[in-house]
């Protein structure tokens, strides 16, 4: 596939990395697949002020040095273009490290239980993190807590068109024993770190109404056209309400 890289500004083929998922066709200069692109496209649209085609030329020219960026990433094509922007923290959660606490640059952070400040940022970002979350609805919850008015929280999530219709619990975990009970077959995705995590929910479509009631207004922005392929695939863009 021949593509335009909305992170990183190349224009050329694509390769082809894990056909039929959200992971495949990586850019071949920064390697962001899919669903990286789609979330820079969703940057830009939302914060880009109609200035740029790629996330680079985005932070470079300063525009996004006045928001407050907090990304739930280790790593990734994201991190290595916004971390140069001066408003911007990343995260990742380890069991050994308290919350709020620094580890190797990045700050520890439990997405269900927040050590930030109410209203605190201007954009939240994260790829394919909440289907890992014992406790997602919690997590969400959070996040509309610590954004500003009018913020956004623009996320990937495992999901293809058309949306299933509820939400499906695949595991659940009780936290007081630390037990994890499998409702479903097991399903492992690699992390931040390398290691394998387990997928606890598969989303559906009442993930609308169910940000609406936490003052989030939802929306699924499909990045492409390019072919019917890549079309399935995009990023959520939640807003808090400014009231």
């Amino acid at each position: 596939m021949y593509e335009f890289c909305t992170i990183c500004g190349t224009e050329g083929p694509t390769k082809e990395v894990r056909p039929n998922t959200a992971h495949n066709f990586g850019c071949s200069n920064c390697r962001a697949t899919l669903r990286f692109r789609a979330l820079a496209t969703s940057i830009l649209t939302n914060f880009g002020k109609g200035r740029h085609q790629n996330l680079q030329r985005a932070v470079k020219s300063g525009d996004f040095d006045e928001l407050a960026i907090w990304e739930l990433s280790l790593r990734g094509p994201i991190k290595n273009i916004l971390s140069k922007s001066k408003n911007y923290i990343n995260s990742y959660y380890w069991e050994d490290t308290k919350l709020g606490e620094m580890k190797n640059n990045v700050i520890c952070q439990d997405i269900t239980n927040l050590t930030f400040d109410d209203n605190q940022f201007d954009l939240v970002l994260s790829s394919d993190v909440m289907e890992h979350v014992h406790e997602p609805w919690a997590g969400f919850e959070e996040v509309a807590r610590v954004l500003k008015p009018s913020g956004a929280y623009i996320f990937t999530i495992p999901i293809r068109i058309p949306f299933r219709p509820t939400s499906v619990v695949r595991a659940s975990l009780d936290t007081k024993t630390g037990t994890i009970t499998h409702h479903l077959p097991e399903v492992y995705h690699n992390a931040g770190d390398g290691s394998d995590t387990l997928v606890f929910t598969d989303f559906g479509q009442d993930i609308f109404e169910r940000l609406r009631k936490l003052g989030l207004y939802l929306y699924f922005q499909q990045p492409s056209t390019l072919s019917q392929h890549s079309n399935r695939f995009g990023a959520f863009v939640a807003v808090k309400n400014s009231n």
